[in-house]
């Protein structure tokens, strides 16, 4: 397995592209800003996304979701089921909403790539 941590937005959130180095599957972790910095790191390895986690659903972790979601429609997006909030105007600046996020719970495993995250 290979994480690779790339800085990204004016906060320099981390975002980590975990790797399958055998199959060259991986995980995007957090792509809170910069997809184009995101998207030229993943061309240039030959890495092909199997899905996007996100930590938390702060702006700054899900900002580029929906460049990477334009870019790759068909994989899934995993969001923590106590970051989902509607209805609160102030939270949801704070916490915006993330398109057709499936969500997990604390403690869950997620299977995706060949790797295993929980």
């Amino acid at each position: 397995m290979l994480i690779k941590t790339l800085p990204v937005g004016q906060l320099e959130t981390n975002c980590y592209i975990v790797t399958n180095e055998k199959s060259l599957e991986c995980v995007v972790i957090d792509p809170g800003d910069e997809s184009n910095t995101i998207l030229d790191y993943l061309e240039s390895n030959h890495l092909k996304c199997k899905a996007i986690m996100l930590t938390h659903g702060h702006y700054d972790h899900t900002g580029a979701v929906a460049e990477l979601q334009a870019r790759w429609p068909e994989i899934p997006v995993y969001l923590n089921r106590r970051d989902v909030y509607e209805g609160d105007v102030y939270l949801q600046q704070l916490f915006p909403p993330v398109a057709g996020a499936k969500n997990y719970d604390e403690g869950e495993t997620l299977s995706v790539g060949g790797l295993t995250v929980e």
